[in-house]
């Protein structure tokens, strides 16, 4: 299927002033946060400066600290986008405003695959393990951990829920706006444009899932992204339903908070936020199953309309 004329003035400019406003966006949406939190804090300039840098030594500071992730959130991943597309390639929004067609049946194999996906992806994070590694590298490996350990400290942080309310507030910050954001960003606009510019379908998801991996600031989560973004971005290929890769990114992070909830609740033993032993037969098992979901979901999905992502991606 032929690319339609406006698809084909995809470009690198585009892409550079695309990646150019979401810095900019993540900027403004910094600072209005920032103001949007003051009120919270009876305008105290520097109970605000603390509750950021050392959150868990402020009290009452999670529910603030969420809410300022929300209003970046919103700001750098579906405003930005929308005011890109608005004045720069109004094609966009028709491509991603489609609803779900794939029935029950598809939502349900998603659910389990990135529910299943997840003792794999647990194992590949302690791959960075200090202890695992040779002597001869364990200096390297003792580095990437202490970089990550700020980010770990800060997501144990988020999910040691004091109430319901914070839990919920949980649901719709780190579950309902990144799966929508984020999917809308790195799978709607990042995919295609790559997918085009770089002439394959492979190029284009890998890049777009390396770059969504290498957003979160986390070395040790660098694989497992990686790998949750192809998932996302294949199903998003060959679906052409943006919906698809939102179920799958909002399921894998409420399934996680869920399960923080539980722990804190004293109902199972799991602590995701500490360390997760997973032996080399869970993890294979892991994959070899979500490898097997996977491929259900792409006979499911093709089955349905072959034909869509050929036009989504422009014909490649």
């Amino acid at each position: 299927m032929e690319a339609t004329p406006e698809k084909e003035t995809i470009n690198w400019t585009s892409l550079l002033v695309f990646t150019g406003m979401l810095l900019a966006g993540m900027f403004i949406g910094n600072f209005i946060a920032f103001l949007f939190a003051l009120p919270f804090t009876g305008f105290d300039f520097d109970i605000l400066v603390r509750i950021i840098e050392s959150p868990q030594l402020v009290e009452g500071s999670r529910s603030i600290m969420m809410l300022m992730q929300g209003v970046i959130a919103i700001i750098t991943f579906i405003i930005t986008p929308y005011f890109f597309s608005k004045y720069f390639d109004p094609t966009r929004p028709s491509d991603l405003v489609n609803f779900p067609g794939g029935g029950p049946v598809i939502l349900l194999a998603l659910s389990l695959l990135v529910i299943v996906l997840m003792p794999f992806n647990a194992g590949t994070v302690e791959l960075f393990n200090p202890e695992v590694w040779p002597e001869s590298l364990k200096g390297l490996a003792e580095s990437i951990s202490a970089l990550d350990s700020q980010y770990d400290e800060m997501a144990a942080f988020f999910i040691d829920f004091d109430s319901i309310s914070e839990f919920l507030l949980a649901i719709i910050i780190m579950s309902i706006l990144p799966a929508i954001g984020e999917e809308l960003v790195f799978r709607g606009y990042f995919q295609p444009y790559l997918i085009k510019l770089t002439g394959g379908a492979f190029a284009g998801i890998f890049i777009s899932s390396l770059i969504f991996a290498a957003f979160h600031f986390q070395i040790s989560g660098l694989l497992p992204r990686l790998i949750l973004g192809m998932v996302f971005g294949y199903l998003y290929h060959w679906s052409g339903n943006l919906f698809i890769p939102i179920f799958g990114h909002f399921v894998n992070n409420a399934f996680s908070l869920v399960l923080a909830g539980l722990y804190k609740l004293g109902y199972i033993d799991l602590d995701i936020a500490g360390e997760i032993d997973i032996t080399f037969f869970e993890a294979l098992s892991s994959l070899v199953l979500a490898g097997f979901l996977f491929f259900v979901l792409r006979k499911q999905i093709l089955q349905k309309d072959p034909g869509q992502n050929e036009e989504l991606a422009g014909g490649i």
